[in-house]
């Protein structure tokens, strides 16, 4: 676990000088708290994660601001993506002052080996430790700029649409959003699409001339920030939030291609919150569609929170449900 490597890091370590520390995509109960007598700064993009951090006693960021810097030391939790994991050291490197040390750590199934392999064909030769299935390495900054070309990633954009390292679908249309735009009927009403990423459903939710209104609900900064760019309506509202908390809406439509990971596993339990959000926040005559891999059996779960459930589309691999009449469990 990254608790038990940071803390084998700073008993290795011993007693360090570092009055300013900056956390990348920092975690609760990760080790952070190991850290404290200094100044601590954590940036996290993802809502559920901030708000987690927030319970924890942080004060977080979602975003990298411009009093981020001069640190004496920098430390990044890694990510499943490679690509924003290097962009997450690149930023590191630059707001560590010359001198101070930048640290990272990560489980080996995310990837932190092949991440510790590109710094060394670098040049660069990190101290390191390994534990708990995962390794913790870290590296003294000086005047060079090794981490150049990593500051700005070559993400191959779906159709022109602007996207983000580490968010969902970021080089490639996914096939289950494709089959969900493609069994919509006519939209109409204020909608929301929950989990809406960079923007590809809701785009073409208010290509739906009598769409009045749309809000985008999504947990990752970085895929909003791209949703903005890519949706430019005066009829679409951005909302940062975990979605799952969401209550007190009463939408005519909500469309969602619900996740289903959490991390590298499958876990039902994060769609079936979402089919959950969904039904608390319809009108009594709203309709919910969404789309689910078929081998989820999220019929179930969607006859318990609707009393009109069909399927309307879909394809060998996918399913498009459309339910209404939510029941008030």
């Amino acid at each position: 676990m990254t608790q038990e490597r940071i803390s084998l890091f700073v008993d290795h370590i011993g007693p360090f000088d570092a009055q300013k520390i900056g956390v990348l995509r920092g975690k609760a109960n990760s080790g952070l708290e190991l850290l404290n007598g200094h100044n601590i700064e954590v940036v996290q993009g993802f809502a559920c994660e901030f708000d987690r951090l927030e319970r924890f006693g942080f004060s977080p960021g979602a975003k990298i601001g411009s009093d981020f810097g001069d640190l004496d030391m920098a430390l990044v939790q890694i990510t499943r993506s490679k690509v924003e994991t290097k962009l997450l050291v690149a930023q590191a490197w630059d707001a560590t002052r010359v001198g101070g040390r930048i640290v990272v750590d990560g489980q080996k199934t995310d990837g932190i080996e092949s991440i510790y392999k590109a710094l060394r064909k670098l040049g660069i030769e990190p101290d390191t430790l390994v534990k708990s299935h995962g390794r913790i390495f870290w590296f003294e900054r000086d005047e060079t700029r090794p981490f150049a070309d990593w500051l700005e990633p070559k993400l191959k954009m779906p159709d022109g649409f602007a996207t983000a390292p580490g968010v969902f679908s970021a080089e490639k249309l996914d096939k289950g959003s494709l089959a969900l735009i493609a069994a919509l009927p006519p939209l109409a009403g204020h909608g929301a699409d929950i989990g809406a990423g960079w923007g590809f459903l809701s785009r073409a939710a208010l290509g739906h001339e009598k769409v009045t209104k749309l809000d985008l609900i999504e947990a990752e900064i970085a895929a909003l920030d791209a949703a903005r760019v890519n949706i430019i309506d005066e009829r679409a509202n951005f909302e940062w939030a975990d979605v799952t908390k969401t209550s007190g809406r009463f939408y005519d439509f909500i469309i969602a291609n619900p996740p289903f990971h959490t991390e590298r596993t499958a876990n039902t339990d994060l769609g079936v919150a979402f089919l959950t959000t969904a039904a608390r926040n319809l009108k009594p005559k709203g309709q919910f569609y969404c789309v689910a891999n078929r081998h989820l059996p999220y019929e179930v779960v969607l006859n318990e929170l609707f009393r009109n459930v069909a399927e309307i589309g879909g394809t060998s691999a996918f399913k498009v449900f459309q339910a209404a009449q939510p029941r008030r469990l």
